[in-house]
């Protein structure tokens, strides 16, 4: 399953996302680039196995994050890079095997 670049272009004033429990195994920074007020965000229970480095970058409003229940196997350590406002990030139930701890000191 995938998501077309332009499907939530011009949805500036989205604060909340909920795309739980979907196909998804990939997610592109230009899918997310225009939702520059959104203050939750949900992924949990998809099938994500990769994220771009880039993806969250324009989200400088970010508060909630939940990438749990997934398939991820490792994170870029430049992910979070810029969530100067994240108060919960949920990464539980993935296959990571390790987390550098440098990855929170770009937050």
């Amino acid at each position: 399953l995938s998501l077309d670049d332009r499907t939530l272009q011009k949805l500036t004033n989205l604060d909340y996302f909920d795309l739980c429990y979907n196909q998804l195994t990939s997610l592109s920074y230009r899918h997310f680039e225009d939702l520059i007020n959104l203050q939750t965000f949900s992924l949990r229970d998809s099938q994500l196995k990769t994220l771009d480095e880039r993806i969250f970058n324009k989200l400088k409003k970010l508060k909630h994050l939940s990438l749990n229940f997934n398939k991820l196997t490792s994170l870029d350590d430049r992910l979070f890079q810029g969530l100067t406002e994240i108060e919960y990030l949920y990464l539980d139930n993935n296959q990571l095997a390790s987390l550098d701890y440098s990855i929170y000191f770009k937050i």
